[in-house]
C-alpha cells in the first residue's frame, strides 16, 4: 500500500467515524444543550463535513474520470452550502445565544429578531435543503459509479441507503445512522473489494454517413 493510498483509506474510514461519534452529542434543538457547546461542535464539523465529501469523491478515484463527475459536483455543492449551514445554524447562532444571556429583555428581543433573521429562505433553509439534497445525489452516482465498476451489491445498497438519513437531519440520531452506513459500506469497499462483471458505461453511437451515390 502506497502512502497515498494509505492517506485515502484514513480520510474514507475515519471522517465518518469521528463524525458519527460527534454527533450522538448533537441534540436535536439548541435549547437543550449550552450556546458554548452548541457553538464548538458545529465548529468541529465544518472541516469534517469537508473531508466527508472528500472521502465520498475518493471511493471512486480507480474508475473512469467520464463516471466520477456527477460525484466529485453534487459533492463539491454539499460541502459549500452544508459548511454555510453549519456556519450559521451553527456558529451564528451559538454566538448570538451566548451573548442573548445576562442582557435585559428588551435587548433580547433585539437578539432574538436577528436570529430569526438567519432562518429567512435566503439562510439556513436554503443551505440545508441544496447541501442535503446534494449529498443524497452524490452518494447515489457513487454507488451507481462502483456498481457499474463491478463492485459487490451489498455494500453498494448500503452506499446509497447512506443518504436517506441526512435528509431528515444530522442530529442523532440521523447523523449517527448516515455516517455509520457510510463507515460499513466504505470500509467493505476498501478492505474487501470483490469484483464482479464489469459493466460498459454506455457509450454515444457513431453514425456513420454513405455520401457514396445512389
Amino acid at each position: 500500500m502506497t502512502p497515498a493510498t494509505l492517506s485515502q483509506r484514513t480520510v474514507i474510514l475515519l471522517t465518518p467515524l469521528a463524525l458519527v461519534g460527534l454527533q450522538l452529542t448533537h441534540p436535536s434543538n439548541v435549547v437543550d444543550t449550552t450556546p458554548g457547546w452548541w457553538t464548538t461542535l458545529h465548529l468541529l464539523q465544518m472541516p469534517l463535513f469537508g473531508l466527508m465529501a472528500l472521502a465520498v469523491v475518493w471511493l471512486v478515484r480507480e474508475q473512469d474520470g467520464g463516471a466520477t463527475w456527477p460525484v466529485g459536483a453534487a459533492m463539491g455543492v454539499f460541502v459549500v452550502y452544508y459548511t454555510a449551514l453549519d456556519a450559521v445554524a451553527g456558529v451564528a447562532l451559538g454566538t448570538l445565544l451566548g451573548f442573548e444571556q445576562g442582557l435585559p429583555a428588551d435587548q433580547q428581543l433585539v437578539v432574538e429578531r436577528a436570529i430569526d433573521s438567519l432562518y429567512d429562505w435566503t439562510g439556513v433553509p436554503l443551505f440545508y435543503y441544496v447541501g442535503k439534497t446534494a449529498w443524497i445525489l452524490g452518494l447515489v452516482a457513487c454507488a451507481y459509479t462502483l456498481w457499474r465498476a463491478g463492485k459487490p451489491w451489498p455494500p453498494v445498497v448500503l452506499l446509497a441507503l447512506a443518504g436517506l438519513p441526512l435528509y431528515q437531519d444530522h442530529a442523532r440520531p440521523y447523523g449517527p445512522i448516515a455516517f455509520g452506513l457510510f463507515f460499513v459500506a466504505a470500509l467493505w469497499l476498501e478492505l474487501w473489494p470483490m469484483r464482479g462483471p464489469v459493466l460498459p458505461w454506455p457509450r454515444p453511437k457513431r453514425t456513420v454517413t454513405d455520401h457514396r451515390s445512389p
